[in-house]
């Protein structure tokens, strides 16, 4: 089927309004909010798609998600408020303010403002007792650090957004730990001359909830059938416009759509909770049925400077070729660039299982994870694209369907060395992927084979883990966190020699980023954490 009459068979304002719809739920994890999003987003479902659909609502429990993907503790806020030099934020007025799951306040708490220049330096934190802590990045791990120092509170604030607005910083405290230390975001704003200043925090929130992780499932044919999946997380603070309300809309008018059309086979939508609530579902059920997956986040920005165009991110190279080719055929159909694998989203946990995925995203915008991420922001046309593009690769992808383009991704590993000037890599490139020979480049000389024991490492900060392991953690694979944190995982799924997992990480990422003895200590490392077997 043609771009054009997929275009025609969705409206085009029918993803805003679906996403407008959606904004107004406060959606942060393990909250009561999400649950009330969760049983809307159903209704949603029902109201739109044709009767040949079902549509089911599962509430996964904190044991119902794999134990390798921390879970939030349940967290309810009623009120926050930060007062600094005679100036207050409310969370009424700003839904960002109190970092998700940060503990409540006894009154207010107070302390002298200090900045920390650089959150991964354990020294940094000395004589912090009684301070309210200043950070800019790093923030779970610096979190950490601040609470074992003494801190009377911690405020994060992010140097790349624009000057009024307040980031959203989630610290997904686990389940079973005791954390006392309060947290909240401000705007650059503020942060700027804030040494010094007397800081009071206030937070009113409820810890004692019980945490529910609710997704939504819909499909068209057999429950039980293997079939394309489209997906979206529908998590986040009010608003959440873009990051991703957006790519809820987009893929349930894409779902819509082609479940009209019925294309005759089987085909799924999902919303969930990102990362949890797909954990969940993948291990649970989805993973077995799943021929391939398109991922929407972040579809439908308005554009403007500082925001990035739409791009299908690809599967890794030696996953998915029959994927990759559908979707390079599908965007160039639809005018949308391709790009080499980016994780960050829930196609990391298909692709931890061994699913082809495919991730539609727009990046960077310059509200992404901000109280400025709001309806304004969006372009129904740009929305309405989004979900033509991603129906149009679920298509692609279906029983029967043969795309005719060839796999890109060789060719644009090899192009992206060259630019840079990097023969070398280019080179082992060639060899790998490409059949040629003559590098000279040459992998760690490590015969031991790695096996992953987790899909892939969803964040610096395990439960347990004390901030200065967190610290090492961070500093370790903070450059390359595609390289250590996902792709490494993707290929020890079923065993691979450290050498040749040298070779894989290099010819991707560059011979001179992956060098060999910190690949042997980021191992060392993971084995010391359980989430990789070296033998």
């Amino acid at each position: 089927m043609k771009v054009e009459e997929l275009r025609r068979r969705i409206p085009r304002l029918e993803a805003y309004r679906i996403l407008k719809r959606l904004t107004m739920h406060n959606r942060i994890q393990a909250t009561r909010g999400i649950v009330e999003a969760a049983e809307d987003l159903e209704a949603t479902l029902l109201e739109t798609l044709p009767d040949n659909a079902e549509v089911e609502l599962i509430s996964y429990s904190a044991k119902g998600v794999p134990g390798w993907m921390p879970t939030p503790r349940g967290w309810h806020l009623e009120e926050a408020r930060v007062r600094i030099g005679g100036r207050e934020l409310t969370s009424r007025s700003h839904p960002t303010l109190a970092a998700p799951h940060t503990p409540p306040t006894d009154g207010w708490s107070r302390g002298e403002a200090r900045l920390v220049r650089d959150p991964l330096d354990p020294e940094e934190y000395r004589d912090a007792e009684g301070k309210v802590l200043v950070v800019k990045s790093h923030y779970r791990v610096a979190y950490r650090l601040a609470e074992e120092a003494g801190a009377s509170g911690v405020l994060f604030y992010r140097e790349d957004l624009p000057p009024a607005a307040v980031p959203y910083i989630g610290l997904f405290l686990p389940e079973g730990e005791d954390h006392w230390l309060p947290a909240v975001s401000i705007p650059r704003s503020m942060a700027e001359g804030i040494e010094g200043s007397t800081v009071e925090v206030y937070i009113d929130a409820d810890t004692g909830v019980e945490p529910r992780f609710p997704v939504i499932v819909a499909w068209i044919g057999d429950r039980r059938g293997e079939g394309p999946l489209l997906s979206a997380h529908y998590c986040h603070p009010e608003p959440g416009a873009n990051d991703n309300a957006s790519g809820v809309a987009a893929a349930i008018a894409a779902f819509r759509a082609l479940a009209e059309l019925d294309p005759g086979f089987t085909l799924r939508l999902a919303l969930f909770p990102e990362y949890t609530g797909s954990a969940a579902v993948f291990g649970n059920w989805l993973a077995g049925v799943t021929s391939s997956m398109v991922n929407l986040d972040m579809v439908g920005g308005r554009q403007e400077p500082g925001l990035g165009p739409v791009r299908v991110y690809l599967p890794p190279t030696g996953m998915g070729e029959g994927l990759a080719r559908a979707s390079l055929e599908a965007s160039y159909l639809a005018g949308v660039e391709v790009a080499l694998y980016s994780g960050g989203s829930d196609h990391d946990v298909m692709l931890g299982h061994g699913v082809p995925a495919v991730m539609v995203n727009q990046w960077p915008d310059p509200y992404y994870h901000s109280d400025w991420d709001d309806a304004y922001r969006i372009d129904p046309d740009r929305l309405r694209e989004s979900a033509v593009l991603g129906a149009a690769i679920a298509l692609a992808t279906g029983v029967g369907a043969r795309p005719s383009a060839p796999d890109p991704r060789p060719w644009m590993i090899v192009s992206r060395h060259l630019s840079r000037g990097d023969e070398a890599s280019a080179g082992l490139a060639r060899e790998l992927f490409l059949g040629g020979g003559g590098s000279s480049w040459r992998p760690v000389d490590d015969s031991r084979v790695v096996r992953g024991l987790v899909p892939f490492l969803a964040d610096y900060v395990l439960p347990g883990m004390g901030g200065e392991d967190a610290a090492r953690l961070a500093r370790l694979i903070d450059g390359e966190w595609n390289a250590y944190a996902r792709e490494l995982f993707f290929h020890a799924r079923g065993g691979i020699t450290v050498g040749a997992l040298h070779s894989k990480l290099a010819a991707v990422y560059g011979v001179e980023r992956i060098r060999g003895d910190v690949l042997v200590r980021v191992l060392e490392e993971y084995e010391r954490l359980g989430l990789v077997e070296v033998s």
